[in-house]
């Protein structure tokens, strides 16, 4: 191997580790986050792009960062005071509106949800929780009298108390599950988009086709494993190092050597 493809590889060799590093920090950053999934980067070969050879034909000339794959293994869940806090014991995801952007559509783990002054159920950046008749709102009853309290059902029936004791459904919540989860993609916030690779969602009311019975008073933790993650940090710095001792070894090289050619020897 000629010093000049050591240089390119180490070279990306570092930009690669770099990125893992970052991805490593970030989920470490949000052990307490409700909801979050811990982000797994996929490396692989860079291929040399010499002209009329065929993938097959090249040499790998580095290493380069494939994807930053979503790790959706269930975070432990946490009791609360709060009915609205709800956690999906199973695959789903809650879905939510943005009206501020089109009313685009996310998916969550994150159910930590309250009321806004209209009523309507929504997470904490004002985004909508969805129902299988639409956007959720908890109504006053006829005499205009607002619930007491509201329960979800593991079948996610949100049943309201009113003053006097009446109990009244007035909504039901619905999931999504994707056939192919990891391949949503992050957009902050701890919510994901749909792509072509995840599949478009499959909606389902809770505890029915795997997508998983719902609790009240209940919020899913961080799934990240700070011991492996540590772990998995120690061994990208010691790639991360390895790389940066080529690349220094490599420069070194060159300069003693253009060092010679310089003074003619």
């Amino acid at each position: 191997m000629s010093g000049l493809s050591d240089t390119v590889i180490s070279a990306s060799g570092l930009n690669t580790y770099t990125a893992a590093i970052d991805v490593i920090s970030n989920n470490l950053a949000n052990t307490a986050t409700t909801g979050f999934k811990s982000g797994r980067t996929l490396f692989g070969n860079v291929l040399s792009s010499a002209m009329g050879l065929s993938a097959v034909g090249q040499n790998p000339s580095g290493v380069t960062v494939q994807a930053i794959q979503p790790q959706f293994i269930e975070g432990p869940l946490q009791n609360t005071d709060n009915p609205l806090d709800f956690a999906i014991n199973g695959n789903g995801f809650f879905i939510v509106k943005d009206p501020n952007h089109n009313n685009a559509t996310y998916y969550t783990r994150d159910g930590e949800f309250s009321l806004n002054s209209s009523g309507t159920l929504v997470n904490a950046a004002g985004q909508i929780v969805q129902g299988v008749s639409g956007n959720i709102t908890i109504p006053a009853n006829a005499a205009g009298a607002l619930p007491t309290s509201v329960q979800l059902t593991p079948t996610g029936q949100l049943n309201a108390t009113y003053p006097g004791g009446q109990v009244t459904t007035v909504a039901q919540l619905q999931l999504a599950v994707f056939r192919a989860p990891t391949q949503l993609t992050s957009v902050g916030n701890n919510e994901y988009s749909q792509t072509d690779g995840s599949g478009a969602p499959i909606l389902l009311t809770p505890s029915s086709g795997g997508a998983g019975s719902v609790a009240g008073n209940t919020l899913e933790g961080s799934n990240v494993n700070e011991s492996d993650e540590f772990g998995n940090l120690i061994s990208v710095q010691s790639a991360f190092q390895s790389n940066a001792e080529v690349l220094s070894a490599t420069n070194e090289m060159f300069t003693d050597m253009f060092t010679l050619l310089g003074t003619g020897s």
